[in-house]
């Protein structure tokens, strides 16, 4: 209870940073209003727990030395610091960032190791881990749109020798299947049962899907598999049978943990789980 009233005043805080009253908060907060802030000279309008988050990623982004300005050109919006160039669809894209680079929920040490990273989305995730010293990155991203922003990400940032992008979606087996997109990519799935936002699924197309064990046996031993899939880690892990080549695992699981610690446990993976909002979370999984 204290550590959320801390966190609320923090938020709070940062919220006011943008030039948002106390008062304001308050009421919003009581009322269970929409507030309007101004970032960086364009206006949204959101809820109000939802701005005192991103308030929040932003202003430890810039804590950190990250500068952001939104590019009326192609619609996006530009995050960079000193070493990193990043676009983003939305001022919503700094709680990505703000995991990644900030609070660094991957670290771990993957020199000149290769990566699979599963859930590329704008390519984030596979340039930090590249600027981390890895070897080679595996990145897939099934989502078109977002494969096309992190393709651009990824030459930005002159890491197409260290980074291979896949358009392709991991799957349980070979073939076809069905992907379900809703407003983001960041809560789209291969698996409609295990994702957790269902109700908000507004298309469905189909994409390509390739094994993990397609991927292992061709690039062999693996020091780290990331995976961020939407609900996808259930059926893609309960079919796998490399966990000998892979050294270590740090997925977020979307709809509780299920057989997923069990699984891990029985192939010689020593286990750390935080959990975060509901049913989301973080396993890490090394070999002892």
């Amino acid at each position: 209870m204290v550590s959320k009233i801390i966190k609320g005043v923090r938020r709070g805080y940062t919220l006011h940073s943008f030039g948002v009253s106390y008062i304001t908060i308050l009421s919003s907060l009581l009322n269970n209003k929409t507030i309007s802030i101004n970032i960086e000279g364009k206006q949204y309008t959101m809820n109000i727990r939802t701005a005192m988050y991103i308030s929040e990623d932003l202003y430890n982004l810039k804590k950190a030395g990250w500068v952001i300005k939104h590019d009326t050109g192609d619609n996006l919006v530009l995050f960079r610091n000193k070493d990193i160039k990043l676009y983003g669809d939305s001022v919503f894209y700094a709680d990505t960032l703000n995991e990644i680079f900030i609070k660094e929920i991957y670290k771990t040490n993957i020199k000149d190791k290769v990566v699979i990273d599963i859930g590329a989305y704008f390519g984030e995730s596979a340039i930090y881990f590249a600027l981390q010293g890895a070897k080679k990155v595996i990145a897939l991203e099934p989502d078109d749109y977002s494969y096309k922003l992190a393709l651009r990400n990824i030459k930005e940032n002159k890491l197409s020798n260290k980074i291979t992008l896949l358009n392709k979606a991991i799957a349980p087996s070979h073939g076809i299947l069905d992907y379900y997109r809703t407003s983001s990519a960041a809560t789209s799935s291969t698996d409609y049962e295990q994702m957790i936002r269902k109700g908000e699924v507004i298309t469905k197309k189909q994409v390509e899907g390739i094994t993990l064990d397609d991927i292992i046996n061709q690039e062999g031993e693996i020091g780290l598999l990331k995976m961020d899939c939407e609900g996808c880690e259930y059926s893609v892990l309960n079919s796998f049978s490399g966990f000998d080549k892979v050294d270590k695992i740090i997925l977020e699981y979307h709809n509780d943990l299920q057989n997923l610690p069990s699984l891990l446990k029985s192939h010689g993976f020593k286990l750390a789980i935080k959990k975060e909002r509901g049913r989301l979370g973080i396993l890490r999984g090394e070999k002892d």
